[in-house]
């Protein structure tokens, strides 16, 4: 199956009657959701709740419909279009396919700015470092 499957993004529904839950072998939580790809077929989506992976699986839930404050409270998901990607890759010596739920961001920047901090940074950055770029009407060089 996974020779007949192009990598790529995908629009997707999750099946809430699919979710399963449970913990890695490491003894991490992790939640599986179940994601239909209109002509494409189902795919299980795994996200995981270590310390580290949460702050990356919780925005994608969200991005999924959930409103709840809780995981044993799910109300909301799946009631939003999801975007999932599909990529192959090598697993003992077996392509397979690795699938994961787009959305949320899932990017926390180090130190947040405010829109015009970020764009005076950008501006400075671009017009004191390298000037070869090919600027637009507004000066910067894309």
């Amino acid at each position: 199956m996974a020779n007949d499957i192009q990598p790529g993004t995908y629009k997707a529904r999750l099946i809430m009657s699919e979710v399963q839950f449970g913990e890695t072998e490491s003894g991490k939580p992790q939640m599986i959701l179940l994601a239909d790809v209109p002509d494409l077929g189902t795919f299980s989506v795994p996200l995981f709740f270590s310390a580290e992976a949460a702050p990356y699986s919780i925005p994608k839930l969200r991005a999924a419909g959930w409103t709840g404050k809780d995981l044993s409270d799910l109300t909301g998901l799946g009631t939003k279009d999801v975007l999932i990607t599909i990529k192959k890759e090598m697993f003992e010596g077996k392509e397979r396919l690795k699938v994961d739920l787009a959305g949320g961001g899932g990017f926390s920047p180090a130190k947040p700015l405010d829109q015009k901090t970020f764009a005076a940074k950008v501006a400075a950055i671009t017009a004191a470092g390298g000037g070869s770029a090919p600027t637009g009407s507004g000066g910067a060089p894309f």
